[in-house]
């Protein structure tokens, strides 16, 4: 999604009237207000479309008419890869990831980062860069690890893996003799 705003010059004094069009995407604000948000169209990979937003702005009496013309292309496809399981005990998990970008070029690991969420929690920043992450897990429970990459148009694609933590680290106490 984009943000889109209007700023014309008029004598002061009327009000302003604004009307947006888009060819493609989705206007997803009222399309008579100063600032707009699109959503660009999903395409599949490999795709590029031009899509045209354009605005007329009258104050009743002139009207000013502005038409841009923005290159849409699919989001990188991004993928968690290794490890193939999705069952562990604590401790350190090393994760990989792949990213392409719409014309299926490799995306540089420079762009990737990682993040860590649980059912409870919303996701954490693990680390940026690198095509590898290792993160240690302590507590039992389900996980969710998110891959994210910008390719040379600054889009973003997003991959994601479950897990699940399914043992607690166990723990050991003598208890005998008390003294």
């Amino acid at each position: 999604t984009a943000l889109y705003e209007a700023k014309p010059r008029f004598p002061p004094g009327l009000p302003l009237t604004y009307k947006w069009t888009v060819d493609r995407g989705t206007l997803l604000s009222s399309a008579t207000e100063s600032i707009i948000t699109w959503r660009s169209p999903a395409l599949s990979p490999g795709v590029t479309q031009v899509a045209s937003i354009a605005v007329s702005v009258t104050d009743g009496i002139g009207t000013a008419r502005k038409e841009i013309q923005v290159r849409v292309t699919s989001a990188p496809t991004v993928s968690i890869t290794q490890p193939t399981a999705t069952a562990f005990e604590p401790g350190l998990i090393t994760f990989t990831g792949t990213a392409r970008d719409y014309l299926n070029t490799a995306i540089s690991p420079d762009s990737m980062s990682w993040y860590v969420a649980t059912d409870t929690q919303p996701f954490v920043h693990g680390q940026t860069g690198g095509a590898t992450f290792t993160w240690r897990f302590l507590s039992q429970g389900s996980y969710t690890v998110a891959l994210e990459a910008f390719d040379n148009n600054r889009v973003v694609g997003t991959g994601t893996k479950t897990i699940a933590i399914v043992n607690a680290r166990p723990v050991c106490a003598i208890t005998q003799p008390l003294n």
